[in-house]
């Protein structure tokens, strides 16, 4: 994948993601830490987890945009349209152009 080879993250070496998940433990807030586990998940089509992840991150920072365009990328790979495009709309309300095309 892209994203993968961009961060110089080996998706098949077998303790990335416990690697990952520590990182992002230490620092919850680091939306870095957040996007590299994404990018991670993504890469083995667990979208699911990926929700969940900036789930949680939006919890804590409502007002990042960044945030609601990435989870809507997840929405949109499992298929909920709606979904993906309420968080894109989001993502557009605060500031994120990317999000505006997106919620057409």
């Amino acid at each position: 994948l892209k994203n993968t080879v961009v961060l110089g993250l080996n998706p098949d070496r077998p303790e990335l993601e416990a690697e990952l998940r520590a990182a992002l433990q230490k620092n919850p807030d680091d939306v870095r830490a957040v996007q590299h586990l994404d990018y991670f998940l993504a890469s083995k089509r667990r979208f699911d987890q990926v929700v969940v992840l900036w789930g949680d991150y939006i919890a804590r920072h409502p007002d990042d945009g960044l945030a609601y365009l990435e989870r809507a990328g997840a929405h949109f790979n499992l298929g909920h349209n709606e979904a993906a495009k309420a968080d894109a709309k989001k993502a557009c309300e605060l500031g994120l152009n990317e999000g505006c095309v997106h919620a057409k």
